[in-house]
């Protein structure tokens, strides 16, 4: 489905083997992590983080070290990738803190803050469990590029499962 130049990094986060308390050693395992995933997609357009959870804030109160954090992409690490001149496709899970619309209006602020980007759309898909799909165009011809694939869903035979949300 995908073609022949589609790079993939699927080297998990774990911390599993290092103590709770040992946060020098999470921090380092989790910088260089980032740090091999930035060498395996060097070549890529366009960057699709998939986060068990979802994406955090640069500044959220649950640091990266932390245990649960290996389920979550934090923004300042997916800059990394827009600071270079990638395009950003991230997953969020929707929770309940509020509307699904405006969880996905706050996302987007979140990345139009953190990460390097035009905040393009987040595209909800609703079977199942909701989630977004939140989408950042590095350039201007990415942005152009980004939004009329975005806007074509509405004509295709995915428009009864996604639905694109607009930021502000």
């Amino acid at each position: 489905m995908l073609g022949d130049g589609t790079c993939f990094f699927g080297d998990l986060l774990d911390f599993a083997d290092l103590p709770v308390n040992a946060r020098a050693a999470r921090q380092e395992r989790r910088r260089s992590w980032t740090q091999r995933a930035l060498a395996a997609t060097s070549g890529c357009d366009l960057i699709f983080a998939d986060p068990d959870n979802g994406i955090r804030p640069a500044l959220h109160p649950v640091p990266g070290h932390r245990t649960k954090a290996v389920k979550h992409a934090y923004l300042g690490e997916l800059a990394d990738f827009a600071r270079r001149g990638q395009s950003l496709i991230a997953y969020h899970h929707a929770d309940r803190s509020a509307a699904v619309e405006q969880q996905a209006r706050r996302r987007l602020a979140d990345f139009a803050h953190d990460v390097p980007v035009t905040p393009i759309a987040a595209v909800r898909a609703s079977r199942g469990t909701t989630r977004l799909f939140l989408v950042g165009a590095a350039t201007p011809a990415q942005a152009r590029y980004l939004t009329e694939r975005i806007t074509s869903l509405d004509r295709s035979p995915w428009a009864g499962e996604l639905t694109a949300h607009w930021p502000d």
